[in-house]
Parts: C-alpha cells; sequence; structure tokens
C-alpha cells in the first residue's frame, strides 16, 4: 500500500484525525524511509479491481516506509516493572499482562544464567 493511500483510509476511518492508531493491537514506535532491501525485502500484495488478493510481489530495489510497532512483550523485556494502567476493570486482560509480565521475567532470568 502506498503512503498516500495509507493516509486516505486513516483519514477516512477516523476523519477527525484523534484516534489512536496500532498494528496488532499494538503501539506504534515510529516510521521510517528505509532502503528496500534493508532488513530484508518486503512484500507487497497484488490486488485485482475487486480489491481481492491475486498475488504477491518481492522487492529488493527502490525505499519503503516501514511502521514499526511495540507491544508489552517489547516493553516487558526492556522493563518488566514497567506500570501499566487499564480503562476499565476487565479481570482477564489484567491476568493476560501478569501472564506476559512473568513469561518476559522468566525469559530475562533465563539469559542471564546463561550469560554467567
Amino acid at each position: 500500500m502506498k503512503t498516500k493511500e495509507l493516509i486516505r483510509q486513516l483519514q477516512q476511518a477516523d476523519p477527525s484525525g484523534e484516534e489512536e492508531v496500532v498494528i496488532g493491537n499494538e503501539s506504534i514506535l515510529y516510521a521510517e524511509n528505509l532502503p528496500a532491501y534493508y532488513d530484508g525485502p518486503y512484500q507487497t500484495l497484488i490486488r485485482n479491481e475487486a480489491n481481492g488478493i491475486i498475488g504477491i510481489t518481492i522487492h529488493s530495489q527502490g525505499r519503503k516506509v516501514d511502521i514499526r510497532q511495540i507491544g508489552l512483550d517489547d516493553v516487558f523485556l526492556d522493563e518488566p516493572d514497567m506500570p501499566v494502567t487499564y480503562d476499565s476493570e476487565c479481570s482477564n486482560t489484567r491476568a493476560w499482562v501478569e501472564e506476559k509480565r512473568t513469561k518476559m521475567r522468566e525469559i530475562i532470568a533465563s539469559v542471564d544464567r546463561k550469560a554467567k
């Protein structure tokens, strides 16, 4: 998808420009313009007039805009005690967050043990 199409769809989805944008329920960390080959070739969808997917193209030449997201796993690997706030009382979400926090602490401890 070209940046102008992404901008068009974002403006259509949120004309006010005030909604949060996420990728796979994770926050966007940043966007950057890179050479196409940087960190491996990228893929684009080939679509027909009905916007159906009819193929994929792999690119290694030119440039790309890479949108990087960050989620709980990434944050907790750097800072497992990072505070988390909730906009509603949702016990299932709280338990899920604490499970992720525990898993990341276990990974950190395992890496630390192997490094010694």
